[in-house]
């Protein structure tokens, strides 16, 4: 059959069809694409996520909502947030928040190390007091920590003092952001999604893997995101397991909104600058009941 002879019987099909369907039909099927256009605009705008990870870069953000995706890296914080400033909520694996310097702890990161518990790979660190971490040099900030707060620097959290520096800032000079802020530590928010504590290092290949098959569990376009970002950032500036952790925070994030948040703890705590310590993750997992009862 020739080309335009198969488009003359498809148009003939499709008006007897249309013939055979009633007037009521026609209106409900009418209504249900004008509910849907709705349904689009509405949650496509308003219901975005972003999760938000440190990487070589700079910053790689995740932004999510029911029906599209997206991830960019940004070089500073401040960047990321006013590109993104119509989105509902910013999730982080950074500590917000930080002490001056005594014997005191962040009461979110006694909180994450009940629910987490003894681990080789899982460890939360001691977050630095404010005058060790602005110190210049990892020395000099490992003595005035010690003798401030009784507690030694580990290099880990020394790694990631310029992007704590960095966000402290920005909420410190950007109070209208506070509440959009939300910090969660990622080996949390993976947990409350899969229901289970992650068995190997998320730098192993092993460990990607397992992280990998949990978000894509839930959420359907997860390979798609890892191929895109494979193919459009370098390896120098980005790795894998960024983007996981910036996707995992991000799905916590739309889960939140639509369950209700866990907070850790639940009475807020605030530093000098009024800026809430606080963790949240989405309270569609009943697993973090024994964190508030063991403290």
């Amino acid at each position: 059959m020739k080309r335009n002879e198969i488009a003359k019987t498809l148009i003939i099909q499709f008006k007897k069809y249309l013939d055979n369907l009633c007037y009521n039909n026609i209106i409900n099927i009418f209504v249900i694409l004008i509910l849907m256009l709705l349904h689009n605009s509405f949650w496509g705008d308003k219901m975005k996520v972003v999760g938000i990870s440190s990487c070589s870069g700079g910053w790689v953000a995740v932004k999510v909502n029911y029906f599209s995706w997206d991830v960019k890296i940004f070089k500073t914080f401040t960047e990321l947030i006013y590109a993104n400033c119509e989105c509902e909520i910013f999730i982080i694996n950074i500590p917000i928040g930080v002490l001056n310097g005594s014997n005191n702890e962040r009461s979110c990161d006694k909180h994450a190390r009940v629910v987490l518990g003894d681990g080789d790979h899982i460890e939360i660190p001691f977050v630095p007091c404010r005058e060790a971490l602005y110190c210049n040099s990892f020395g000099v900030a490992n003595v005035i920590n010690k003798r401030l707060t009784g507690k030694y620097l580990s290099p880990q959290m020394w790694e990631l003092s310029d992007k704590i520096k960095e966000l402290d800032k920005f909420l410190i000079e950007n109070i209208a952001f506070r509440e959009k802020l939300i910090e969660c530590n990622v080996e949390i928010a993976f947990y409350s999604i899969s229901g289970k504590k992650n068995k190997n290092n998320k730098t192993l290949l092993s460990g990607y893997t397992e992280r990998r098959n949990i978000l894509a569990r839930i959420y359907p376009k997860t390979e798609e995101i890892l191929n895109y970002s494979i193919e459009n950032f370098q390896r120098k500036d980005l790795k894998m397991h960024n983007v996981l952790d910036a996707l995992c925070l991000a799905l916590n994030g739309i889960n939140g909104l639509k369950y209700g948040f866990i907070k850790m703890p639940s009475d807020l705590e605030y530093d000098n600058y009024g800026i809430r310590m606080q963790i949240e993750v989405a309270n569609y997992k009943e697993i973090f009941e024994k964190s508030v009862n063991d403290l």
